[in-house]
């Protein structure tokens, strides 16, 4: 799939065994994307035992790796590391893999790549999403509640702003995004954590960007990505994504314990 750059943010406590992990899951794939862009603070970028697997990626050879370094301050975000990224890529499409998630068998792209070839045009295509638990065995699934009949109006797969009004768990990561429809929204929100991605897909319904999940297990996250978060703060952020996704530019937002 050569319009695609796939975009992984390394904050300071990565894994670097999940990295190469992650990056062999994409270069195994029967489409391969056209780089990878490590993002990354000035500090991680400096530092010696990081760098050493940066190093590992970029020299296993198939795929062209690069490195964005975020240098407007040295404590960035997720969403400050994927944002500042994409602004240095040139591909219609971009994904998002953590580094401690991964594709699954061989044929994400080249899936994404048949329904684009049979004129679908959407915003995002996404999997379905294998969570799997700390012995790395099945827990559940992600994105299959839009497979449900009635579940909305739009047609099974479609994702749509009142559907997510009454899901909230859902995972857009290892999905194929649209650079200039996640440009136009203002990409993803620093200020909204463990809720950016739902935000942003709100945001992205609301001003009419299509959101299509493919019936497809292509892809798998770790229990630990979306668990762990204190009762209080979750509502909070959820109640705050509801709110601030009319917006295109993120506006004041504390949580105060």
């Amino acid at each position: 799939m050569k319009n695609l750059t796939v975009i992984i943010p390394l904050l300071e406590n990565y894994d670097r065994t999940d990295l190469l992990k992650a990056t062999r899951t994409i270069k195994e794939q029967t489409l391969l994307p056209s780089s990878i862009v490590l993002a990354m603070s000035k500090s991680v970028d400096e530092a010696e035992n990081y760098s050493l697997s940066m190093k590992e990626v970029m020299e296993e050879g198939k795929i062209e790796v690069t490195k964005a370094v975020y240098k407007i301050d040295d404590n960035p975000s997720t969403a400050d590391l994927i944002n500042y990224a994409v602004t240095t890529i040139d591909t219609k499409y971009f994904m998002v893999m953590e580094p401690n998630e991964g594709l699954t068998g061989k044929t994400w792209f080249e899936t994404v790549e048949r329904y684009m070839s049979k004129g679908y045009d959407y915003s995002i295509y996404l999997p379905l999403v294998k969570v799997i638990d700390t012995n790395s065995q099945f827990h559940h699934y992600l994105n299959e509640q839009w497979f449900a009949y009635g579940f909305t109006e739009e047609g099974l797969g479609v994702v749509s702003e009142e559907g997510l009004k009454n899901l909230y768990e859902m995972n857009i990561t290892g999905g194929i995004i649209e650079r200039e429809g996640f440009n136009e929204v203002g990409g993803l929100k620093n200020n909204i954590p463990h809720f950016l991605w739902y935000e942003f897909a709100l945001r992205m319904c609301y001003n009419k960007k299509d959101i299509i999940v493919l019936p497809k297990s292509l892809y798998t996250i770790p229990m630990k990505n979306i668990e762990g978060i204190p009762r209080e703060e979750y509502r909070f952020y959820y109640e705050a994504a509801q709110q601030e996704y009319f917006f295109k530019h993120q506006r004041e937002l504390e949580y105060k314990k």
